[in-house]
């Protein structure tokens, strides 16, 4: 179970680059973002890595001492 503070849609900005991120939980040791995509992932592998690791690089300067994860969670309405 993870603890921490939860973020909704939250801005991320390292002043050289930004994003947006569905959910983040920024917890004591570990930052957990969360990525919400629907529909058709074929294509997208490229972009969504590049999203990936623009977020982490983000959020590993903002909270150096903690570990980063990013997961994207797939969804269907």
């Amino acid at each position: 179970m993870l603890y921490g503070k939860v973020y909704a849609e939250q801005q991320i900005s390292d002043k050289e680059r930004f994003g947006i991120v569905d959910r983040m939980i920024v917890a004591d040791n570990l930052v957990t973002i969360i990525d919400y995509k629907s529909g058709s992932m074929r294509g997208l592998r490229q972009k969504y890595e590049e999203q990936q690791r623009r977020y982490i690089k983000i959020m590993k300067s903002l909270y150096p001492r903690r570990k980063v994860e990013y997961y994207i969670l797939q969804i269907d309405a």
